[in-house]
């Protein structure tokens, strides 16, 4: 019975995996603050009066997760990028690249594009952030 229960419980983190959170890009924050909770349940271990605080803060972590996942699924649209170049692009000119980015979600968000230009340019500072 506990083998068909693990299986199913593989199975499902898989599929979740796989399909919903594939779309998730964490950030360093994340897994810092994943860290710290670890960091304080190994204390707890050791001193039993942080167990309780050490709970506090793993329920206020998960919430503020799953929270932020159910703004990012639960609501209509989603952000949309585009890029617009010419045809045909000049060797010695500048050629303008315009990125267009929209935000459909009624709430401001947090952005940080990357634009990847081919490696013969040797350029790989081209990164854009901002608010919308």
């Amino acid at each position: 019975m506990l083998l068909l229960i693990l299986i199913f419980a593989g199975v499902s983190l898989w599929l979740l995996s796989n399909y919903w959170l594939k779309t998730l890009y964490f950030n360093d924050r994340f897994y810092w603050i994943g860290g710290g909770v670890v960091i304080i349940f190994l204390i707890a271990f050791f001193y039993p009066v942080v167990l309780w605080p050490a709970k506090i803060i793993l329920l206020t972590y998960g919430l503020i997760t799953i929270t932020d996942l159910a703004f990012i699924f639960l609501f209509r649209g989603k952000p949309f990028a585009s890029r617009e170049i010419a045809e045909r692009m000049s060797n010695g000119d500048k050629n303008p690249v315009a990125i267009i980015v929209k935000n459909s979600y009624p709430f401001s968000v947090h952005f940080q594009i990357i634009d990847e230009m081919p490696e013969q340019f040797q350029a790989r500072n081209h990164f854009y952030a901002g608010n919308f």
